[in-house]
Parts: C-alpha cells; sequence; structure tokens
C-alpha cells in the first residue's frame, strides 16, 4: 500500500476536479477551525455553532437561531454553510 501511495498521490494531483474538491475542503475546514476558535474566544460553546449552521442551512431566520443559540445575528451571518 506505501508503495502505491507516491502514484495514487500524482494522480489525484493531476486530476482537476479532485484538485478542487480537496481545496473546498480545506476552506470549509479552515473556515470550521476559525469559528470554532472565535467561538472559544467569546465564550461560546462549539455545540452553539454547530446548531447555528445547521439552522442556518435549514433556512432559519438569523433571529430564531440567536435566540435558541445566543449567538449574534452578525455571528450567524458569519457562519459558512456548506451544501
Amino acid at each position: 500500500m506505501v508503495e502505491l501511495a507516491p502514484e495514487k498521490f500524482y494522480q489525484f494531483n493531476q486530476d482537476e476536479r479532485m484538485r478542487a474538491l480537496d481545496d473546498a475542503h480545506q476552506r470549509f475546514l479552515h473556515d470550521l477551525a476559525t469559528d470554532i476558535e472565535e467561538a472559544h474566544l467569546r465564550g461560546k460553546s462549539v455545540r452553539d455553532i454547530e446548531i447555528a449552521r445547521n439552522m442556518k442551512c435549514e433556512g432559519f431566520d438569523a433571529g430564531i437561531i440567536s435566540r435558541m443559540t445566543g449567538l449574534s445575528t452578525i455571528e450567524i451571518e458569519r457562519l459558512v454553510v456548506n451544501g
């Protein structure tokens, strides 16, 4: 398996679609880490961030999400929703 890794890595890097998907995934992970770090700095729980992101994805109004999670509407609007 280890012997195949360099070839698989090369093939992955040659596939433009796979690189684009990986870039999008890496941006998502970065945005998530940033949201979590900012939440910790502001004393918000990671669970509140997850709930707010899910509610936003489902189309809930930012005011409702704010009342349910304690996050400000500005924090909610800044959440990145993928999907």
